[in-house]
């Protein structure tokens, strides 16, 4: 961790006692198991030459443990130059909130997974507002900093994480965070409600001992679909006052995805390593209006997942575990709908005897828009009023419908 009253001299001689702590226990990969004598002292000679070199670079860069897992994992699949190249471009861009000169930086992050996993499950909402617990209980903070690197058994598989997380936007990571605290609601959830602190913490203590980790297949199209749906600027700009001024430090995560380079190709990455700081914020705006902060929000508001998706997502990242399936909606429960859907069918036809066809769109679209359905103008004749609200019924019918099916499967 830097210090205030250190030089930069002395901070360096301070990383390279850390990074010779941390060599030799960054022999976790099954692939250093073949390892001999004297292969082993080599992989520690590169490993170390690859740190040293990276944090060298700029004054800018602070080593921080998981850095060196990071590393392993490309030293071992793309050799030592390559390797270099990968982790320099690592710290410019995505890994720049975790090298800054203090944890301010990686806690924002971090508080971007907890405003994350609140925005997609609301039910979460009582343990993300602890940061602490969730960092400490739920592995978010590992694959943040190492993109599972640290997790992996093989540096095979920890260069797909490496090589997939590289084209994607900095704050892929958060999302795949999200997804693992995403993936473990149900224990989650009966932590949150047991009895005692000592059954808690035990609960809790078991979320962090899984039997296996999800894969990469399994996370990242659910971690694509999510940025689809929720922008990383978009979370950036909709996340606390305090957290947006942290990250706005941080160039690399104001970029526009289109603008993110592919660091874990050599090509793409020797022009990062080069970059100025003022060349690389040139397509990374990081001053909003009060406006552009609020329709941000507004898009965010809604993008809570259905109960339905919610299991998916667990399901998807513990195959093994003991979900229940989701059951088709109860006869009662569609009955419910159905005269919901006759009722209101039947006052539309009140009102379109009674009323003009522009009061009969406007009352249905507001219905509409209470139960998540999409609006229509207004109708501009009694016909075109009938065909909207024959349609605006079989809306209705799906939504309740659909609605009652994900009550009764949760």
């Amino acid at each position: 961790m830097p210090r205030p009253d250190r030089s930069r001299s002395e901070e360096l001689v301070e990383y390279r006692r850390i990074i010779s702590v941390d060599v030799p226990r960054t022999f976790h990969f099954s692939e250093c198991a073949a390892f001999g004598p004297e292969a082993r002292k080599e992989y520690a000679a590169n490993l170390t030459d690859v740190l040293v070199a990276a944090v060298e670079r700029s004054a800018a860069v602070h080593y921080y443990q998981g850095l060196n897992s990071v590393a392993a994992a490309a030293l071992l699949a793309k050799g030592k130059d390559e390797a270099q190249v990968f982790v320099d471009a690592f710290l410019r861009v995505h890994g720049a909130p975790f090298c800054a000169a203090t944890l301010q930086e990686t806690q924002a992050v971090l508080g971007l997974v907890a405003r994350l996993v609140q925005l997609l499950d609301p039910s979460l909402a009582e343990l993300v507002d602890s940061d602490p617990v969730l960092a400490q209980y739920t592995s978010a903070l590992g694959p943040l900093m190492t993109w599972h690197t640290h997790g992996s058994e093989s540096a095979k598989e920890a260069s797909i994480w490496l090589k997939e997380l590289s084209s994607r936007h900095p704050l892929a990571a958060v999302y795949v965070a999200a997804a693992e605290v995403i993936g473990q609601r149900t224990p989650l959830r009966r932590a949150m409600t047991a009895s005692s602190m000592e059954a808690r913490c035990a609960a809790y203590g078991l979320i962090g001992k899984r039997p296996e980790r999800p894969a990469p297949a399994d996370v990242l199209p659910l971690v694509d679909e999510w940025m689809a749906r929720l922008p990383p600027r978009d979370l950036l700009l909709a996340a606390p006052d305090h957290t947006r001024r942290e990250l706005t430090k941080v160039v690399s995560l104001w970029l526009p995805p289109a603008s993110v380079p592919d660091i874990w190709s050599p090509a793409t990455a020797r022009p990062v390593v080069a970059m100025t700081d003022a060349s690389l914020a040139r397509d990374a705006k990081r001053e909003w209006s009060s406006e552009e902060l609020k329709e941000a929000r507004a898009r965010v508001a809604g993008s809570a997942l259905s109960a339905r998706a919610l299991l998916a997502v667990e399901r998807a990242l513990n195959p093994s575990s003991a979900a229940p399936e989701p059951r088709s909606a109860a006869p009662g429960s569609v009955s419910k709908a159905a005269a919901v859907s006759v009722g209101l069918l039947l006052a539309i036809a009140l009102l379109l005897v009674w009323g003009g066809a522009g009061d009969v769109s406007r009352a249905v679209g507001a219905l509409m828009t209470r139960l998540g359905c999409q609006g229509e103008p207004d109708c501009a004749s009694g016909k075109a009023a009938l065909a909207y609200t024959v349609k605006a019924a079989a809306r209705v019918w799906d939504s309740l419908s659909g609605s009652a099916a994900g009550a009764v499967g949760t």
